[in-house]
Formats: structure tokens, sequence, C-alpha cells
């Protein structure tokens, strides 16, 4: 599935490349708030600041719709559909264009892709031979979709030109994020079990990235040098996140913090990757790690909720170092870091020299 002011990237906070150490940031944690009086959820996050997801649209019977915000998290505003109850965002891109699916008056799901700023909504069809359905996981800036489809023998990933034009057939599996040359990660069928994939570029060459030692694994999210997150089962039976070099290659243990089990949702093109994890006692919490997967850090040892909530899972990473995170409350959050020079750094900058954020472009949407 990702996005100059000058914010200085979450890595500060975790290590130093800079000097600054974790205690010298101030945070923000702004609540994204509702649509139709529910919590909105958010799922992907461009590097505007933009995030796209999900609101509920009646209850208690579920149906949502897909919605997307202003820069920064700024003004939340309502998806149409295709003619049926229901819409999901799962992707943007740093022009706005908001990917998902919407199911249609005639009773089925198909892919969509909006114009800039959500405006409009653009049916992406589905595979030629298919049962109907398709549903539109990331796009990049070029417009360039991915996802998954029907097919007469399951599911199939897809790949769009720029703009959603032309839906080409990848094989078995499902896509679930795209970065900036229309490399692909996602889910594959092997041997009965599903293993994460990448490609090259416009979706050509698809390898399998095998596992952790355990049956199954799958790719969340891609960056802009290939550099793939998800989760993989280990041996023992328990599942760990997952972080491969450039274009895929090999894959890393990320490990987890205090419990069996953690996840990867969400990876910039510094390679900070963002997550949950388990606890001892089972509750997850959301992780963030330093610059190429480098640490793990529960996000709520960085920035607390009132009242007792607690951040559970973080969808996605920025270039800004811009975090969206839900909470145990049901909301979604952006967080956003800022350092605050140590003494030492305020002689220097006395001195004249400064700090300077530099913000690199990040890809992906991922959807399970």
């Amino acid at each position: 599935m990702i996005r100059h002011p000058i914010f200085a990237a979450i890595t500060l906070c975790l290590g130093a490349t800079l000097g600054v150490s974790a205690q010298a940031q101030t945070w923000t944690a702004l609540d994204l708030g509702f649509l139709n009086s529910q919590p909105v959820i958010g799922l992907a996050l461009n590097d505007l600041g933009q995030v796209a997801g999900d609101y509920a649209t009646q209850m208690p019977v579920y149906n949502t719709h897909g919605f997307f915000t202003g820069p920064n998290g700024g003004a939340v505003q309502a998806l149409g559909n295709e003619g049926g109850t229901y819409s999901g965002a799962r992707g943007i891109n740093d022009a706005g264009q908001v990917v998902g699916d919407s199911y249609l008056d005639r009773g089925y799901y198909h892919a969509y892709i909006t114009g800039p700023n959500g405006v409009g909504m653009t049916d992406l069809g589905t595979l030629p031979g298919g049962l109907g359905t398709s549903t539109a996981n990331d796009v990049n800036n070029a417009g360039q979709v991915t996802g998954n489809a029907s097919a007469m023998d399951g599911t199939h990933i897809f790949i769009t030109g720029p703009n959603g034009v032309g839906m080409v057939d990848l094989g078995s599996g499902a896509g679930n994020a795209i970065n900036a040359s229309g490399q692909l990660t996602g889910m594959i069928w092997s041997s009965g079990n599903n293993h994460a994939f990448v490609t090259d570029a416009n979706g050509s060459n698809l390898r399998d990235l095998g596992t952790l030692g355990g049956a199954n694994s799958i790719g969340l999210a891609i960056n802009n040098i290939g550099q793939v997150v998800g989760y993989s089962d280990l041996a023992q039976g328990s599942r760990h996140a997952f972080l491969t070099g450039p274009n895929g290659v090999g894959m890393l243990d990320l490990g987890s913090l205090g419990g069996l089990d953690s996840e990867a949702r969400g990876i910039n093109d510094a390679g900070q990757v963002v997550g949950s994890f388990a606890l001892a006692n089972g509750t997850s919490h959301a992780f963030i790690t330093g610059a190429n997967g480098v640490g793990m850090f529960d996000l709520n040892s960085l920035v607390s909720l009132s009242g007792g909530a607690y951040f559970r899972m973080a969808e996605d990473v920025n270039n800004l170092g811009q975090v969206l995170a839900r909470s145990s409350n049901g909301h979604s959050y952006l967080l956003t870091a800022s350092a605050v020079p140590e003494p030492s750094t305020w002689a220097l900058m006395a001195l004249g020299l400064g700090l300077t954020g530099v913000g690199i472009r990040r890809a992906k949407r991922t959807v399970t």
C-alpha cells in the first residue's frame, strides 16, 4: 500500500544517527474521529498524512463505506459506492487516489479506483472468465493497482496499468501491496499452504519468499527498494513479523516482545517497520522499529493514551515517520513525532549547525 514539512522521522526517537534519544521527543496523537457516529477505521496512509479506511454505515447490521482524510489527518470525507450497500477503502497514493472494493447493485463486488482526492469512483471490473468479484488492496503514485479477483480456479493476483487501466492476471493468490516501480507482494498458494511473494517491476518474475521455518507466510507491505514485510509461521507453531532485504532477498525474523507472536503491516523507505506483537498475557500492542528493522519498540512506551486505552495495532508508517495506529477503544490515530534537541545539540545549533529531517517515499497497503 505511502509520504515535506520538516518532521523528524521516528527513526530519530529510536536511535540516534543524529544523537537524539527517545526521551527527547514530543508526540501528537490525533484521533481521526467519527462518521455516522462510529469511529473510523484507518487502514492506509500516504506521504501527505492522508488516511483511507472504513466506517460503519448501520448497526447492528454491519455495513461499511470507505473514507479518506485531508493531509495530516484532516477533515474526514465519506466515499460513495457503486450501487450496493457496501464499500471499503484499502489503499491511497500521494495524489489522494483511493482504491478498495464496492458492492454493485447486482449483488457482487468489484475493485475501484477514485480520481485525485477521492473524486469519483471507477469500476475496475474483474478478470476474464472470473465469477464477478475483485478487490483492490493498494495503489502506487502512477495509479497502478494490485489486489485479487475471482477466476475459474479460485482467487488470482492482478496488477493494472497507470490509473487502473487494464487488469493483468498473475496467477493464483492475492496482491496486497505495490511500490513505485510496480513490484508486488502478497500471497501465493504453495503445496497447500500460502507463501509470501515478491515480483520485479510491473509484476514480472514472481518469486516465492518461503517462510521462517513453518508452513505459511504472507507479504503485507513493500517499500521502494523492494523490502517486504509481513509475517510467517515458525517451526514451533507461533508466527513472527519478518523483513526482507532489497528486492525480497532473505527473510529476517523480527522477533516479538514478551509473547509468542508478532506481525508486520507497514514499512517506509528507511526500513522502519510497524505492526503488532503479543504480550505474555496475549494482549496485542503496536510496535515500531528503527531503520532497516533494527530494534522493536512498544509504541505505547513512546506515546500514551488517556483513560487506560492503548495502541494495539500499527497499520502503516510513511516517510515522515507518521504512524497510523488503532487503539483498544476502537479509535484510529495519526501519530507524529518531532525531535526536541538535547542540550549538546542546542550548543551545536548556536554554532549554526542544524538538524534537517529528510523525507523519503514509501509505497504500500496491505490487507490480509
